[in-house]
């Protein structure tokens, strides 16, 4: 039998129920053009699952003394207008920042990079424009405690009200991969 391009057929797979059947046959490709069929790839054949994977982070949920006064310092000093839900960043709202994205980094315990805070974490937030949100918080009286220039973006570090180290990067475009 000859299969034309493009033409599809469901194969019954002995032992394989018909919903299963229909699940292996919606993560196979298949192309034909030759004498048989070749099979493409195939994620979930004879049961096995496709293995689940994190897409992103979904939020960053932290406790603090004074929700209040928390907020109130985050938009004062940053511009971060948080509601009572919190404050919802969309990709689109990164599109003009290449080489920006999310870093989840697991830290040794004996690394200094947090200081001077004590926290076991850090805020990373992606700004538009450093020296404008370094003069914001200077006229808040909030000073950077460190500054730092890498060839993926510049850096500079200051302390919230609770004594948080946050990590204000604006992005620069990634070198091209050879």
């Amino acid at each position: 039998m000859r299969i034309e391009y493009g033409e599809r057929r469901v194969l019954p797979f002995q032992g394989i129920d018909a919903k299963q059947q229909y699940r292996v046959f919606e993560d196979i490709g298949m192309i034909a053009g030759m004498e048989g069929v070749s099979v493409v790839h195939a994620l979930d054949l004879a049961g096995a699952r496709r293995m689940a994977k994190v897409l992103g982070v979904g939020g960053l949920f932290f406790k603090t003394k004074d929700s209040a006064a928390l907020k109130e310092w985050y938009a004062r000093v940053l511009g971060l207008e948080i509601g009572d839900w919190g404050v919802f960043f969309t990709p689109d709202m990164v599109k003009d920042a290449p080489g920006s994205g999310t870093v989840f980094s697991p830290f040794s315990a004996d690394s200094d990079y947090f200081s001077p805070s004590d926290k076991e974490f850090m805020f990373n937030l992606i700004v538009d424009d450093m020296d404008g949100m370094l003069e914001r918080a200077k006229a808040e009286g909030v000073e950077p405690v460190s500054r730092q220039e890498e060839s993926y973006g510049r850096f500079a570090h200051i302390i919230d009200l609770e004594g948080r180290k946050i990590e204000l990067w604006q992005p620069k475009p990634m070198p091209e991969q050879t």
